[in-house]
């Protein structure tokens, strides 16, 4: 016997009319009534789009997908897009002051309400970097004053002891949540 299965995806990207700042891409993969959303949390904006899809996007897919959501919202601590990713290629550092603005801050929270969890996965820079670490205390407030913070969890590892990205090797193939 044979059979025929299918699925859509739907892709959905808010972004500056400008095209500097992205705020949330969004994909969903069930139609039938309300979707079960989840919002993850990375540090900048990767290269996805409606159609491409980079590592980051796949990885973030499959794990929600595992998990039992039906779609999640990609947002991230910076919107800035093409920040630059190596100072020494580029010649120019990463300026994390001007990454961001109140219009991020809004999706943010927006995405965090319409979610069921909210998955923390921004890896080890907040340790490595001041401006990093107040971006991250300034959202986990929002978090707190919009009484969201019993959404939250941080993506990490079997052993539960630091935030991970999910390009991470230890944490590509399974999710744990803390």
């Amino acid at each position: 016997m044979v059979k025929e299965l299918t699925a859509s995806m739907a892709t959905k990207v808010i972004e500056e009319d400008s095209g500097t700042h992205r705020y949330v891409l969004e994909r969903s993969w069930n139609k039938k009534g309300k979707a079960k959303m989840a919002t993850v949390i990375t540090l900048y904006p990767s290269t996805s789009e409606l159609i491409l899809t980079d590592t980051t996007t796949m990885l973030i897919t499959n794990n929600i997908y595992k998990l039992g959501y039906d779609g999640f919202f990609s947002v991230n601590l910076f919107s800035k897009v093409n920040l630059p990713d190596f100072p020494s290629k580029s010649g120019s550092r990463r300026n994390f002051k001007t990454a961001s603005n109140a219009t991020n801050d809004k999706h943010i929270l927006e995405c965090a309400k319409n979610s069921g969890i909210v998955i923390l996965a921004y890896g080890s820079l907040p340790s490595k970097n001041k401006q990093v670490k107040e971006r991250l205390d300034h959202v986990l407030k929002l978090f707190e004053k919009n009484d969201l913070t019993t959404k939250v969890k941080v993506l990490t590892d079997e052993k539960k002891e630091k935030c991970f990205h999910p390009l991470s090797a230890r944490v590509r193939k399974n999710w744990n949540l803390i």
